[in-house]
C-alpha cells in the first residue's frame, strides 16, 4: 500500500481521530472481488488504483477487453433505476472503447455474496443481466 492509497483509506471523525473510511474499504474490497471473478472466468485482470477513471477493474484475454464499473451499496434493496441514472454510469455508457471490448456494471448489495452483473449493449443502448 503506497502513501496515496493509505491517505484515501483514512477519514477524520468528529473528535479529530483518524478512522478507516468504511465506504472506501468496502468498495476497494468489492473491486478486488470483481477482479477475482474475472480471473476465475479466464481473464487476466487488474483493479485501477484510486478509481479515478470510469472503469474500476479492467480484464483482458487474447480477444477481449472488459471494463467494469463497480457499485457497492449497503441499502437493503437495490434501486437499479437510481444507480443507472448516476453520473458515473452515464459517463461509463458514453465512454469510447475498442470494438472488441465489453462494458460491465457489477453491483453488490450489503453482505450478499454474489454481485448483480449487467452488460452494456451498444446496439440497444441499454443494460442487460449477464455474467463474466
Amino acid at each position: 500500500m503506497d502513501v496515496g492509497e493509505t491517505f484515501l483509506t483514512l477519514s477524520i471523525d468528529i473528535d479529530g481521530v483518524l478512522m478507516p473510511n468504511k465506504n472506501y474499504n468496502r468498495g476497494r474490497t468489492f473491486e478486488y472481488d470483481v477482479r477475482d471473478l474475472l480471473e476465475a472466468s479466464g481473464y487476466q485482470a487488474a483493479r485501477t488504483a484510486g478509481s479515478h477513471g470510469l472503469a474500476d477493474v479492467i480484464g483482458w484475454s487474447s480477444s477481449t477487453i472488459v471494463f467494469v464499473q463497480c457499485k457497492h451499496t449497503t441499502k437493503k434493496t437495490i434501486n437499479l433505476t437510481e444507480i443507472l441514472k448516476g453520473d458515473n454510469i452515464k459517463k461509463f455508457e458514453l465512454m469510447d472503447y475498442p470494438q472488441s471490448a465489453l462494458k460491465f456494471l457489477a453491483i453488490k448489495q450489503g453482505m450478499s455474496s454474489d454481485p448483480l452483473i449487467l452488460c452494456w449493449s451498444e446496439m440497444n443502448q441499454n443494460w442487460y443481466m449477464s455474467k463474466f
